[in-house]
């Protein structure tokens, strides 16, 4: 099961399970970064939802301070991010974040 395919099931169900209504990504500025972009993007066409803001990284950032910032301007409810560096930026920033691998492999 490709990236596309498995964020347009996974993230519908997210959005219901935590009734977010402002949804964000930070995504990593390549191909597959793209991808999980396109397969967020899928999956809130199938609510009837856009994104509420998207940000991106270059490979090996480590400093997200920017992009924190970009997103907490936006209203964030719900962000779909496996990156540490940042997750630990938004912890500390005191929004809320829900982590895929959180949920496992039943989540794909």
């Amino acid at each position: 099961m490709g990236v596309v395919h498995g964020l347009r099931s996974f993230v519908p169900r997210m959005v219901k399970d935590k009734g977010a209504k402002k949804v964000c990504i930070i995504y990593q500025d390549d191909e597959f970064g793209l991808e999980v972009l396109r397969g967020t993007e899928a999956g809130l066409k199938t609510l009837n939802m856009e994104l509420t803001e998207r940000t991106s990284y270059k490979r090996g950032a480590t400093d997200f301070s920017s992009q924190v910032a970009k997103l907490k301007g936006s209203g964030m409810q719900f962000n779909k991010v496996d990156g540490r560096p940042f997750r630990e930026m938004l912890q500390k920033s005191g929004y809320y974040a829900e982590w895929q691998k959180k949920f496992g492999p039943e989540a794909w």
